[in-house]
């Protein structure tokens, strides 16, 4: 099969033996600002990459699960404009989000720490809002939020108020941050792209499906 110069594929990390193997998908398309239809296209032909890529018993309950299921599970979308990302594991919960820097652009700082304190814990990480530029913020911002919805989606939690019930649960998920080949990355921008993953011998997924939204729209 000859190879799509849009599509591009890693294995994130390498992990112990008896850890899940993590995959990467990501994706270019045109950008989209609002056409359904070719939103639509976008969103089919990342169906089909997943299938091709991951075979059916990971691709599968992952398609036919209802859009507004949440689950964890052993496959992941995440989509920006520009460009769609698909993470999956052998075994094992994933999780990947990205956010772009278009949904961040309206924000003020005020009301990126806000939501910081509210969604992120009382006391942020650092990396959350940690400067006086206001661009190093929004970016620093969408690293600590792709981070917190990638573990969200790899628990299979809907986005919440943040307590220390929420952070025990997150504590169970391990994070790495995705680097975007320049392919992707010439669309992406200044898109922040972080997967979560929880699993070793003892760990099961509820179901091998995980999907998610949250508040910036992926």
């Amino acid at each position: 099969m000859k190879a799509d110069p849009a599509v591009w594929r890693c294995r994130v990390v390498a992990p112990p033996p008896d850890w899940p193997v993590l995959h990467v998908l990501a994706m270019a398309h045109p950008q989209i600002e609002g056409h359904e239809q070719e939103r639509s296209q976008a969103r089919q032909r990342t169906r089909q990459l997943l299938m091709q890529h991951a075979g059916p018993e990971i691709a599968g309950p992952f398609l036919t699960a209802e859009a507004s299921a949440s689950g964890a599970g052993r496959a992941s979308i995440s989509h920006e404009d520009g460009f769609s990302l698909l993470a999956w594991c052998d075994r094992g919960c994933v999780g990947i989000d990205v956010v772009g820097p278009r949904g961040l652009a309206a924000a003020s700082p005020e009301e990126l720490e806000r939501i910081t304190r509210l969604y992120l814990g009382a006391d942020p990480p650092p990396t959350a809002v940690s400067t006086n530029s206001a661009q190093a913020n929004r970016q620093c911002f969408a690293m600590a939020w792709a981070c917190h919805e990638a573990k969200l989606k790899c628990l299979g939690l809907a986005l919440d108020e943040y307590t220390s019930a929420l952070q025990i649960q997150l504590a169970d998920c391990r994070t790495a941050r995705v680097a975007l080949p320049p392919s992707v990355a010439r669309a992406a921008g200044a898109s922040e792209a972080w997967i979560a993953w929880r699993g070793g011998p003892e760990s099961q997924c509820s179901s091998a499906f995980s999907a998610g939204g949250g508040m910036l729209g992926q």
